[in-house]
């Protein structure tokens, strides 16, 4: 397991490099569950392994559309670029795969994922939070429809409003406490 953060401007390929990631993932998985053989017809489900997170739903409606478009192009053989990438991030992890390989574990894992693409884990950070408190809402006696809503604007009101009501830095800030309770 390992987690890997991208920093980047708009158009500088973030979408290409973490669909290339995921889907080598895929591919990875693959190969080292049902090895170089013969692909089982029995569903193995390797993406309910991986997740992707992303700040927007925007975001998230992208790089899912992109990961699918990229396991059928490369299930068909088309898409020499992201083919290259795919195999250049497989060499970084050890992966020695031919084509063929790859063509036939991407088509396995587009079925995978379209026949159980509710546990296809591309996501929000806030969707993901609010999945980790869910799971931990009883262990912190706390309900288990628990819904964490985070507004903004209330924050940053409450925050100009007592810099108001006290304009003086007390100890607290000046230590780099918030104050609040």
């Amino acid at each position: 397991m390992y987690l890997t953060v991208k920093n980047a401007s708009a158009g500088s390929g973030k979408t290409f490099t973490l669909a290339a990631e995921y889907v080598a993932d895929l591919v990875a998985e693959l190969h080292a569950t049902i090895g170089a053989h013969h692909i089982p017809s029995y569903a193995i489900n390797v993406h309910r392994r991986i997740l992707g997170i992303t700040f927007t739903n925007k975001a998230t409606a992208e790089m899912k559309e992109r990961i699918l478009q990229y396991l059928y192009a490369l299930s068909q053989q088309q898409d020499d670029a992201f083919l290259e990438k795919v195999k250049e991030i497989l060499t970084s992890f050890s992966v020695s795969v031919s084509d063929q390989q790859i063509a036939a574990f991407t088509r396995k894992a587009l079925i995978d994922v379209l026949h159980d693409y509710n546990q296809f884990h591309v996501i929000t950070i806030d969707s993901f939070f609010q999945k980790l408190l869910s799971s931990l809402a009883r262990e912190l006696n706390l309900p288990a429809n628990l819904k964490v809503d985070i507004n903004n604007n209330e924050a940053i009101g409450e925050a100009v409003d007592l810099l108001l009501r006290d304009p003086e830095p007390s100890e607290d800030r000046k230590s780099g406490s918030a104050g609040m309770p």
